[in-house]
């Protein structure tokens, strides 16, 4: 009987050596201030409270307002309610989903687990700033 449990107990702990790692503590980046570069080069400011997002490209002048929620500690839904460029409109009531797939101090790396193709390669660094 003691050697079932012990192969029982040995099973069990090596599935765990197989579990997927959690990129670190996600809830630091639920609230505050952010930046990141985006694909031309230029930096885009985010302020994050519970439920919005809003993002402002100091290159562009572009400003965007989204709805955030947080289904898992790192996952988030980003869905853009409004924006001051008519062209960005277009993508009102759009939803993505990031994955934050690494975390490192005031910093966290994701990516898109968005269902269009041209967006399902975006991915970057996103760092918080101090308050």
């Amino acid at each position: 009987m003691l050697k079932v449990l012990l192969l029982g107990f040995a099973m069990m702990s090596s599935l765990n050596g197989f579990a997927q790692q959690t990129p670190g503590d996600c809830n630091r980046f639920k609230t505050g201030k952010f930046s990141y570069t985006d694909s031309s080069g230029a930096i885009v400011n985010i302020t994050r409270t519970k439920h919005r997002q809003t993002e402002k490209n100091t290159k562009t002048g572009l400003l965007t307002k989204l709805k955030i929620s947080w289904p898992d500690e790192c996952e988030y839904t980003l869905t853009q309610i409004w924006a001051n460029s008519k062209k960005q409109r277009k993508n009102n009531r759009r939803t993505q989903t990031i994955r934050i797939t690494k975390t490192d101090g005031n910093s966290y790396e994701y990516a898109c687990n968005c269902k269009d193709p041209n967006q399902s390669k975006i991915s970057g660094i996103v760092i918080k700033k101090n308050d």
